[in-house]
This record gives C-alpha cells, sequence and structure tokens, in this order.
C-alpha cells in the first residue's frame, strides 16, 4: 500500500499559480502543473494530468515536459488552450497559450500508471466545460482501493468553483453537485481530497463543511 505522505509533494498556490501536485511513483506524476519544476527535481515526468484548461492551472507545463512525458487534458477543454480569454492569461495579464495534449480525456477513463495503480476519471463540467476530476486507486489484493481524489477548481473543501467565466456554466455546476455528492458518499470518509486552490481536505470533513455537497446543504 503506497504511503501518500510519502510520495506527495504539494506546491502551493501562489496569486499567479494554483495548487501543483507532484507524486514520485510510476515515472513521475503532475496533476496541474501550476508551479515551476524545482530545480533539484532533475528526474524525467512521466505523466501530467490537467482538471482543467485555466492559466493558473497550466502556467508552468512547459518546466514539466519532457520529450517522453505523456499531458492529458479534457477534450472538451482544449479549444481554450488557444484562447488567451478563455484559458484567463489575459486575465492574469500574460496572454499566451498552451500546448496540445497527447491525450484527450472524456470522463469514464480509467488510465493505468503501472501494475497496481490507476486513475479514474470523472467528468465535473461547471467551472469549465471539460472540468475533470481524479481518483487515484491501488490495487489491493483483488480489489482497486481509492487512495486520493484530486478536485481542481470543481470543489474544494468549503465551496465551489466559479461558473462565471467564460466556458463556465452555473446549470452544469448544479447537476455535477448532484452526481458528486453520491460519489463522495459512496467514498471512505478519511479519503484525502487536494483541490486547486485552498487546504487539503477528506471526503468526511468536505461532506459536512461544504454547503453545496453536505446533507440539508443550498442542493438537494
Amino acid at each position: 500500500m503506497i504511503e501518500l505522505a510519502s510520495v506527495l509533494h504539494l506546491y502551493p498556490e501562489t496569486w499567479k499559480n494554483a495548487n501543483t501536485y507532484y507524486l514520485d511513483l510510476a515515472g513521475g506524476l503532475v496533476i496541474d502543473p501550476g508551479a515551476e519544476k524545482p530545480e533539484d527535481l532533475t528526474d524525467p515526468i512521466a505523466y501530467i494530468w490537467v482538471t482543467h484548461a485555466h492559466y493558473d492551472h497550466l502556467r508552468s507545463v512547459d518546466s514539466w515536459l519532457g520529450e517522453k512525458t505523456k499531458l492529458a487534458c479534457a477534450e472538451a477543454d482544449i479549444w481554450m488552450l488557444d484562447d488567451v480569454e478563455a484559458n484567463a492569461s489575459k486575465m492574469f495579464a500574460h496572454a499566451r497559450t498552451f500546448p496540445h495534449p497527447d491525450i484527450a480525456l472524456k470522463g469514464g477513463e480509467e488510465l493505468r500508471l503501472d501494475e497496481k495503480l490507476v486513475i479514474e476519471v470523472w467528468a465535473t463540467p461547471g467551472h469549465t466545460e471539460g472540468g475533470l476530476c481524479f481518483l487515484l486507486k491501488e490495487l489491493e489484493g483483488k480489489n482497486w482501493q481509492p487512495r486520493a481524489l484530486f478536485s481542481g477548481d470543481t470543489f474544494f473543501s468549503n465551496n465551489i468553483g466559479r461558473s462565471d467565466l467564460l466556458g463556465g456554466d452555473s446549470e452544469q455546476m448544479r447537476q455535477t453537485m448532484v452526481w458528486l455528492k453520491k460519489r463522495l458518499e459512496a467514498l471512505p470518509p478519511e479519503l484525502p481530497i487536494l483541490p486547486g486552490h485552498g487546504s487539503l481536505s477528506t471526503v468526511g470533513d468536505t461532506l459536512q463543511a461544504n454547503p453545496f455537497l453536505r446533507k440539508n446543504g443550498l442542493l438537494p
């Protein structure tokens, strides 16, 4: 069984980048490459998974990319990579475009990292049309067990992502929250949730604190 604390490295958000997560497993996995790759991290990166195509989650993707790195992004967000308004880079006063992915995701995929690790892809539109969450699972005996959920800007410990930017949709977000509530309730309450912004939480704490996900909260 992997010890998440021993393989997970968090590079916290700043005003110009979201939380960036590096997992020292399966050849190196990065979730949302907003922060620069540290100089002391010299090993090549096998995978980069992007929860959605906003500037603060992609700002430093070039520093992490190598010749053999596989970049994955939602198919529905690919158009945003070339649109400085949609990817919000113009809003940050750093108007730019971003590389297109090697893997276009739709949601529902299970991407194998190695024999005992997979990423389950959840389609969670609302913040952007192609917003994603990633559930890291490990094979334990004959069963796949959840180890961590990367929630991007879909939801945080006590809030959800805004839906008023280009590509966002408040009704899609509402539907996503209804679906997510059921998915979270089926997960272990101690499972770590690693969001795009703010502090880390757990499934149990989020279901209690988040008004959009808790019982008798803002949504049915």
